[in-house]
């Protein structure tokens, strides 16, 4: 990832496109976007993105932020390139959205 892609995602907010309903069976976890009943399967960190993000927007920071104090230890430099591969993921997925600048 290029610093200008890693500035780009550090600007945009993250906010869930849909409702969706989403559940973890024996490890793995499931989500189905309200709007056209299409299933996903998550990995873990995926499936905690978006978690943080039925709470609201966010940016990456305010993400590593979040994941960093849920596992309870200091945020990576490596987890950056991570989540905005998640979150990029998550985009094509058709789950999230981002919009660049502040969340409303």
């Amino acid at each position: 990832m290029t610093a200008m892609n890693t500035a780009t995602a550090i600007e945009r907010q993250y906010s869930l496109r849909v409702p969706l309903v989403w559940r973890e069976l024996d490890g793995d976890w499931v989500v189905m976007a309200d709007d056209s009943g299409s299933l996903h399967h998550l990995d873990a960190l995926s499936a905690a993105l978006l978690g943080l993000l039925e709470a609201g927007p966010a940016d990456l920071a305010q993400l590593l932020a979040a994941l960093s104090e849920a596992r309870e230890e200091p945020a990576q430099h490596a987890w950056s390139a991570l989540l905005t591969q998640a979150l990029q993921r998550l985009i094509a997925q058709d789950l999230v959205q981002a919009a660049k600048g502040a969340a409303a």
